[in-house]
């Protein structure tokens, strides 16, 4: 494990070790870059403000789902519509 500016930086064998401790780095703000080989091929990143963070997404979602469905053309409104809709 090593430093590199304000990330960790570890093997992936060292990462899948290690991998408790990583989380509790990354609980703290930490941000970890696994490795294989010297080579980088994951980023393990503190989730900005928690399970906070996750309703604002769920938010975020949802008013898309709503922005789209208003520029979406009415349909038929009953299942029945629907069906008959689908025999032309």
């Amino acid at each position: 494990m090593r430093k590199r500016g304000s990330e960790t930086i570890v093997g992936a064998f060292e990462a899948k070790t290690h991998l408790s401790r990583i989380l509790a780095d990354a609980r703290k703000g930490v941000t970890t870059v696994v490795t294989v080989r010297g080579t980088p091929i994951a980023r393990i990143v503190p989730i900005e403000g928690g399970s906070g963070s996750r309703k604002r997404l769920i938010e975020e979602v949802l008013d898309e789902a709503r922005r789209l469905r208003s520029k979406s053309r009415s349909g038929p409104e009953s299942l029945h519509d629907l069906v008959n809709a689908g025999r032309r």
